[in-house]
């Protein structure tokens, strides 16, 4: 039986990145058919995820309308599980089985609260999801067996 998640990340890439350890651990086995509600910039950081249904750009809005958006778009669907790591109003106008809302990051590094949140230990590590078209471009702009600096 295919369950469905609805994950509602932050709107910046680095947080949405800290924040892949714990998706990874919520789709870890697979029958989970996930949605991923993100800001723009962060939306090809999850395009290979196993599972995705499809991601949500969140583009703001005055007055909140991103979420009027987000809620238009996911709220025809009984969800199993929705986790919402931006306290957002849409997680609780949706129909759910299970509820997780973060109102505020515990002490500490991102990661770690984000695990200490769901009881996960250790820390699941945030992740990067790729594919083989992934591997190609790495390979057009890597240099054949040269050193590699990378910087994050």
């Amino acid at each position: 039986m295919t369950r469905r998640l609805l994950f509602i990340t932050n709107t910046r890439l680095g947080d949405a990145v800290l924040s892949t350890g714990l998706l990874g651990h919520l789709v870890a086995g697979g029958g989970v058919a996930t949605t991923v509600a993100c800001g723009p910039v962060a939306a090809e950081l999850f395009a290979c995820l196993p599972g995705l249904e499809r991601v949500i750009r969140l583009e703001k809005r005055p007055w909140g309308g991103h979420w009027w958006r987000l809620w238009r778009r996911t709220v025809a669907r009984r969800w199993d599980r929705i986790v919402d790591l931006r306290a957002s109003p849409v997680s609780f106008l949706l129909s759910s089985r299970q509820r997780r809302t973060m109102f505020k990051a515990g002490p500490g590094h991102r990661v770690e609260s984000l695990a200490a949140w769901f009881g996960c230990q250790p820390p699941p590590a945030p992740r990067i999801w790729s594919d083989r078209r992934h591997a190609a471009e790495a390979r057009r702009l890597l240099p054949p067996g040269g050193p590699v600096l990378g910087l994050a």
